[in-house]
């Protein structure tokens, strides 16, 4: 095993033990915490897709655009 292979193993291990640690902070946190965190980021993530719907759209916009020149 190369020592980039045993660096990626322990650097794994460490995301692993920190993701736990997480997950154990966020399970013993009351239940409406926890659903006002992920009502949150539910919306955060709503959010983002409508941006990236938007630009998408706007690309497309684009695209036609320069079709129209050619």
């Amino acid at each position: 095993m190369g020592a980039i292979d045993q660096w990626e193993e322990e650097e794994a291990a460490a995301q692993l033990v920190a993701l736990r640690k997480e997950d154990a902070a966020f399970a013993a946190l009351p239940v409406e915490e926890r659903t006002r965190i992920i009502k949150t980021q539910c919306d955060r993530l709503e959010a983002f897709a409508v941006a990236a719907e938007a630009t998408k759209d706007e690309d497309e916009d684009e695209d036609d655009d320069d079709d129209e020149w050619e």
